[in-house]
């Protein structure tokens, strides 16, 4: 049964519990014996309960109906093996409804006919009867359901079940026809226990996997294999909220936690996986916590545990890293082609619509496809943002923690820390430091850095001032040669800029004739100056504001991200007429570069590098350029 189910009177009456927004979301349950051949009934009598009925927009609940053992426990028409009478009057198929009936309410009795003789003119169908009465005509079961041991199902809300197995019926029909209870044992199916009798030790599996590599599609394979265990997760609560009828505004944002947004706030906050964990040693059932984030922090995973003590419980945590073994990739890899064809189906249903009747089109892997490892998902398994804050706290569990038990599923313990550790040293590099901030080393460079800059732009302005001067007093022809000798003299000969090595140079503001060696900068100079010291004190800000001696660097996609964070104002690569980072710090090599491979910013000049050496790599720089225009290589000018 769902969580929650209330069964009393020795399992003979369903209630459903309405704390913590569970009013809002229908109870399922499901017989513990099948039918799979023969005729047979049972019958259910849905019964008022105060308080029931409409809860908002949330309205009464009643389906009573088969389903297979393996198939979800709610009834409904997203449940792709089962099929039910709802009270409506419809017959809820797999995609599909239909009335066949008129309306019942509560306090009657109905009963489904299962008639599974092969030697009936009924043969494979259902049937609905109130109060003894028929109410529809005998319903074909689903092809899905056929040669299958069909199980009793019942879907409620706001009402309780009384439900009747035999050995008489409730209200008789117009036929003979045997109760459940009634039937031979080579006529049922009866599974195996889900426990040996006397043994009341409950299994609690943490499936610790790392985001986006397979921890929910692994879960969907354990539970196949493993039909005696319930999922416990934030993406069940989804699946249950959506077949409950509740609406939801919005995308769900990721699996792990999804955005549920039903509007019922004790569902919203995904809190009820919890308070129902809370209550688990009440109901007797394995578990399966299926969290990605939550079990690979420690502290989260001392906290669920938390919510199992004592010795009824045993705690697992099971590992699902790195390499799987080569049933779980066929797994993954038939996954794929089902959904694949479904895919398939659904477009060429579209196209016949249009156009006709025709053959639906072959669906294959790619090469790619057989070779992957993990189901790609169209949803992440926990929003970006958040991966790149929590990732650093990722751990593998420890004995110490509270498990009875720790497995390593596809990989032995050694590969699997390996595999771990490279992962996150991978992620270092890939991630964004959403919380980084800058520090006051940082600010103080930077105001530095400024007023240098200020201080350099004005000594070229006085230097332009003194040019036109002269150039000035040279057109008067010696109206003023008394004071221009005057001006000269005390000045060094006449050195030619473009003839000195700018690494040479002393003093930048002063080649040794009064010029400086900026003089013939232009706006793009001084740009390209500015850039050069801010994205090199940005890679070494980092590296200090990080703290993390694995993380030395970030990646070039990260650019834009951390210049805005350090430099509050955006990186406008259009101005440079540059249309990727790459482009761009081509035109700084001299300062930092893209690691070949791996798209790491990497430094070229080491952190306490003198803030005027700027202005000498910058003035080769533009030397360079003119060379190369001079030489008649037009792709040396720059375009800003």
């Amino acid at each position: 049964s769902t969580f929650n189910v209330l069964p009393t009177a020795g399992g003979r009456l369903l209630m459903s519990l309405s704390e913590h927004g569970l009013k809002h979301l229908v109870a399922g349950a499901r017989a513990s014996v099948g039918m799979k051949a023969g005729v047979h009934m049972f019958e259910v009598v849905p019964v008022q309960v105060q308080g029931g009925g409409s809860h908002r927009q949330q309205p009464r609940v009643m389906r009573i109906g088969l389903s297979l053992a393996e198939a979800p426990l709610l009834l409904s028409e997203a449940n792709p093996h089962s099929v039910s009478f709802d009270s409506s009057g419809e017959l809820i198929l797999p995609g599909a409804r239909q009335r066949v009936a008129a309306t019942f309410a509560t306090d009657r009795v109905l009963a489904v006919v299962v008639n599974l003789d092969a030697g009936s003119p009924n043969a494979n169908t259902v049937s609905l009867f109130c109060d003894g009465k028929r109410a529809c005509e005998p319903q074909k079961l689903p092809e899905a359901l056929l040669g299958k041991p069909l199980y009793p199902a019942v879907t409620y809300r706001g009402v309780a079940f009384k439900v009747h197995f035999g050995p008489s019926p409730l209200q008789p029909l117009p036929f003979r026809c045997k109760m459940l209870q009634q039937a031979a044992a080579d006529d049922c199916e009866v599974p195996a226990p889900l426990a040996a009798p006397g043994v009341a030790r409950q299994d609690v599996i943490f499936p610790v996997g790392l985001p986006d590599e397979g921890t929910f599609r692994w879960v969907d394979y354990f539970l196949e294999k493993n039909r005696n265990f319930t999922e416990l997760s934030a993406r069940t609560l989804l699946d249950w909220g959506e077949v409950s009828g509740l609406r939801r505004r919005g995308s769900i944002g990721c699996n792990d936690r999804p955005a549920l947004n039903f509007g019922v706030e004790a569902l919203d906050d995904l809190s009820l996986p919890a308070w129902i964990a809370s209550l688990s040693g009440a109901v007797p059932r394995n578990l399966v916590v299926a969290e990605v984030q939550g079990n690979l922090l420690a502290a989260a995973r001392r906290e669920a545990l938390g919510r199992f003590s004592g010795s009824r419980f045993r705690k697992i945590a099971v590992v699902v890293m790195g390499e799987p073994p080569e049933e779980y990739k066929e797994y993954v890899r038939a996954s794929l082609l089902e959904e694949k064809r479904r895919e398939a189906a659904k477009g060429s249903k579209s196209g016949q619509d249009k156009e006709g009747a025709g053959e639906p089109p072959a669906v294959e892997l790619s090469e790619e496809e057989k070779e992957a490892w993990f189901h790609p998902a169209s949803v992440p398994d926990l929003k970006p943002t958040e991966l790149a804050r929590i990732f650093p706290s990722f751990t593998l569990p420890e004995a110490s923690e509270g498990f009875d038990e720790i497995r390593f599923e596809w990989q032995p313990s050694e590969p699997c820390q390996t595999y771990f550790k490279e992962w996150l040293l991978k992620q270092k590099a890939l991630q964004r430091v959403e919380d980084i901030s800058p520090s006051e080393w940082f600010t103080g460079r930077l105001a530095e850095w400024q007023k240098s800059v200020r201080d350099w732009k004005e000594k070229q302005k006085a230097w332009k001032q003194i040019l036109e001067q002269l150039s000035e007093w040279k057109k008067e022809g010696g109206e003023k040669k008394d004071e221009a000798e005057k001006k000269e003299e005390g000045k060094p000969t006449e050195i030619d800029p473009e003839e000195l090595d700018v690494f040479q140079v002393q003093d930048v503001n002063d080649i040794g004739s009064g010029e400086p060696l900026f003089a013939a900068f232009g706006q793009e100079d001084w740009e390209l100056l500015e850039r050069r010291f801010e994205l090199h004190l940005l890679v070494y800000a980092f590296r200090r504001d990080v703290k993390d001696p694995e993380r030395p660097m970030f990646h070039q996609s990260h650019l834009a991200f951390y210049y805005r964070r350090y430099f509050r104002r955006d990186l406008n690569l259009n101005m440079f007429s540059c249309e990727s980072n790459k482009e761009f710090i081509g035109l700084l090599k001299d300062t930092l570069v893209i690691k070949a491979g791996e798209g790491m910013l990497e430094p070229q000049l080491s952190e306490d590098t003198p803030m005027d050496n700027f202005v000498r790599l910058t003035e080769e720089h533009r030397r360079d350029r003119q060379r190369r225009l001079d030489a008649g290589d037009e792709t040396a000018a720059l375009n800003f």
